[in-house]
């Protein structure tokens, strides 16, 4: 698998009183050409960039039209969430009481009740 050396950041965009996708690129002509062939790609002065709407299915179309081409950069797109959200507390009994075979153990202080 060969090197990714191109690279976009997606942002947040409001154009219009509406979110859209912006795309933040060194400039590239296949990169530029590939954006255009997106749906509905506008240009923004304010902004300095293109943007498309902000929908799944344009979420969709971004990532299959640039795999294998381009680096997609979603760190200032979506947020840093953990994977599971759910509130259930991990049983952690069986590492407070174990025997301890090793010198060096990690102190009991260090485990939540």
């Amino acid at each position: 698998m060969r090197k990714l050396t191109k690279f976009i950041t997606l942002r947040h965009l409001i154009v219009d009183s509406r979110m859209h996708i912006g795309f933040e690129f060194k400039t590239d002509p296949l990169l530029q050409k590939l954006i255009g062939t997106l749906t509905n790609v506008g240009w923004s002065e304010e902004f300095n960039m293109s943007y498309v709407i902000n929908n799944p299915k344009n979420v969709e179309e971004i990532f299959s039209t640039f795999r294998g081409i381009a680096w997609i950069n979603t760190k200032y797109f979506f947020k840093n969430r953990p994977a599971n959200n759910l509130d259930a507390q991990e049983d952690l009994s069986s590492l407070k009481h174990r025997d301890i075979k090793y010198e060096r153990a990690c102190p009991l202080d260090y485990i939540a009740n």
